[in-house]
C-alpha cells in the first residue's frame, strides 16, 4: 500500500478545524457524498455519508470523468489542479495522489466550511 494516509484525514468534511477528505461513492443504487472512516489500501476505504443515514460501505476507487462511479461498493476521489481543473485520482497515500494516467501530485486539503478541496500540485 505504500505509505497510509494520515487518520486526521478521515471523518466528516466541512470543518474549518480540521479537513477531512472528500470521497464520492455508490451505495444502493444512490451516489452519496461522504467522508472516509478506514483505509484498506491505496484504492480502497471503509466510506459514510456525512449525515451519517447509510450504512458503511468498503468501497474502491474507480476512474470516471463524470466523477460519479457506476456500480455499488465503487467511490471517486477527486483533487483540483491549479484550483478549478479536476482530476479523478487512481491511489491516495500520505503524501502523493496519483491519477488515472499515472500522473502523480502532492496534495493538501482547503476547507471553507461549506465544503472541502483537495488541491494537487504537480510533482
Amino acid at each position: 500500500m505504500g505509505r497510509p494516509i494520515n487518520k486526521r484525514y478521515f471523518g466528516t468534511t466541512g470543518t474549518l478545524a480540521t479537513p477531512h477528505i472528500p470521497i464520492r461513492f455508490k451505495s444502493g443504487g444512490v451516489v452519496y457524498e461522504g467522508y472516509i472512516l478506514k483505509q484498506h489500501g491505496a484504492r480502497r476505504f471503509k466510506c459514510s455519508t456525512d449525515d451519517g443515514t447509510t450504512a458503511i460501505e468498503f468501497c474502491k476507487l474507480v476512474s470516471g470523468t463524470s466523477s460519479d462511479p457506476v456500480n455499488n461498493q465503487e467511490a471517486t476521489i477527486v483533487g483540483l489542479l491549479n484550483g478549478s481543473e479536476p482530476i479523478t485520482l487512481q491511489r491516495l497515500t500520505n503524501r502523493i495522489a496519483t491519477d488515472w494516467n499515472s500522473v502523480r501530485y502532492t496534495w493538501t486539503l482547503q476547507d471553507d466550511s461549506t465544503e472541502t478541496l483537495i488541491i494537487l500540485t504537480a510533482m
